[in-house]
C-alpha cells in the first residue's frame, strides 16, 4: 500500500469516528430518583435510580446542577453511546401535589 490510500483510510476511518461520537446516540427516557450528586473536575455527574431499581449515573449540564435536589423524582431524557458518558438533554422535577 502506497502512503495515500494509507491517508485516505485514516480519513475515512476518523470521519467513521466523529460521526458515531457526535451523531449516533441512544435516547433514554425515564422517571427516576435522585439518589446522589457527585461533582469531580469541574464535572457534574448524578446517581439515578429509576423504576425497576437500575442505578445510573449521568452527566448534567452546570446551569441546572444547583435545582436538583437528592431525593426528589425527575422525568430524566438522557443520550448516551459507547464513547462518551450518558448526559442529559432534559431534566424536569415531577409534582406529586
Amino acid at each position: 500500500m502506497n502512503i495515500r490510500r494509507i491517508g485516505i483510510i485514516i480519513l475515512i476511518l476518523t470521519i467513521i469516528v466523529f460521526l458515531y461520537y457526535r451523531y449516533f446516540l441512544t435516547s433514554t427516557i425515564i422517571i427516576a430518583t435522585l439518589e446522589e450528586k457527585i461533582e469531580t473536575n469541574n464535572t457534574q455527574f448524578i446517581k439515578v435510580r429509576s423504576a425497576d431499581n437500575t442505578l445510573i449515573k449521568v452527566k448534567v449540564p452546570e446551569i441546572v446542577w444547583p435545582f436538583l435536589e437528592e431525593g426528589s423524582e425527575y422525568s430524566i431524557n438522557y443520550k448516551r453511546n459507547e464513547l462518551r458518558y450518558p448526559f442529559v438533554t432534559y431534566i424536569t422535577p415531577i409534582d406529586k401535589k
